[in-house]
């Protein structure tokens, strides 16, 4: 944690010292996710950061810069390989725009998120009753 400052790293991630650091994270996700995991260490982990689903705290962080790019810009109409606060958001919305074409992308609402989804299909030729 103190080497790089994030409980994001590979399993295989090691220390200078040779600590298997992502495996003991990994342990420790996996043992909060059986609810084995102490509530006074869960609580100090998540106080140092720990993300218990990865993958949903990325997705998020990719939603919340997307939002600030449409704060920014006014749109999401952006030039390939965008890359914004330093996440690649025109890949991310790439894969997001496949996902329309098959139905499982967000549906349009009347939040600001909802929004940018109606204007992503209108972009990419998508629009249909169920986007």
């Amino acid at each position: 944690m103190q080497e790089n400052g994030t409980f994001d790293v590979s399993i295989w991630y090691k220390t200078e010292d040779g600590a298997a650091l992502g495996k003991w994270i990994s342990h420790q996700r996996e043992a909060y996710r059986m609810g084995k995991l102490g509530e006074q260490w869960s609580v100090k982990l998540e106080q140092l950061g720990m993300q218990w689903n990865p993958m949903e705290a990325s997705e998020q962080r990719k939603r919340e810069t997307l939002m600030r790019y449409y704060g920014e810009f006014g749109h999401i109409q952006m030039p390939m390989h965008t890359e914004y606060e330093g996440v690649h958001l025109w890949e991310w919305l790439q894969g997001k725009k496949k996902k329309m074409g098959t139905g499982t992308a967000p549906g349009r609402g009347t939040d600001i998120f909802g929004t940018i989804w109606h204007c992503l299909a209108v972009f990419s030729g998508k629009m249909g009753a169920g986007v």
